[in-house]
């Protein structure tokens, strides 16, 4: 049996946990994967609107927040005329620089066939992806497709894991930029 140590998977389970999707086993109900990406992306969009996960705040890459918010505003036209082709280029670009978020989102593209073919497979990959690099919302979307209780259980724990990780990162950037601010 093969495994993935997803790092924050593999502590909060205290094991390495079995990498079912890679033999096809994750997310083979059609119907179930609809219903899962729907709830993924709005825990994702939850997040970001409570402030925990704020849209700037994207690790990895050079360049890679404002890259990031480049294909966004590709996707959802905002100072231009949305084209989701081009912003799943963009997505492609920067995921492949190392940004979880955008592995995500090029993932959720992928999965929907949002600006090109659905491709299921290479978003369940982008997914992996970002979840190797404890980015919460992949952990949590691969948890949700789980066939697999236990599983499925050990990759919840990890998000909440690196979602406390990201809640801390952002109290902390969010002190010291007050503190900043007080200084001047």
């Amino acid at each position: 049996m093969s495994a993935v140590d997803y790092s924050g998977a593999a502590a909060a389970s205290g094991r390495a946990l079995p990498n079912r999707a890679r033999r096809g086993t994750a997310g083979a109900d059609p119907a179930g994967s609809a219903v899962t990406r729907r709830i993924a992306r709005a825990a994702a969009c939850v997040l970001f609107a409570a402030g925990i996960a704020p849209a700037g705040a994207v690790p990895g890459g050079h360049g890679s927040d404002a890259a990031l918010q480049a294909c966004l505003a590709q996707r959802n036209g905002i100072g231009q005329a949305a084209d989701p082709a081009a912003a799943r280029r963009c997505l492609q670009h920067v995921a492949e620089d190392g940004a979880p978020a955008a592995m995500f989102l090029l993932a959720q593209m992928l999965a929907d066939g949002d600006g090109g073919a659905r491709d299921d497979a290479a978003a369940h990959a982008w997914l992996e992806r970002a979840a190797e690099l404890d980015y919460p919302e992949a952990l949590q979307a691969l948890a949700l497709a789980e066939p697999d209780g236990e599983r499925a259980e050990g990759l919840m724990r990890a998000a909440a894991h690196a979602l406390a990780h990201r809640a801390h990162e952002t109290r902390a950037v969010r002190q010291g930029m007050r503190q900043a601010v007080r200084r001047e």
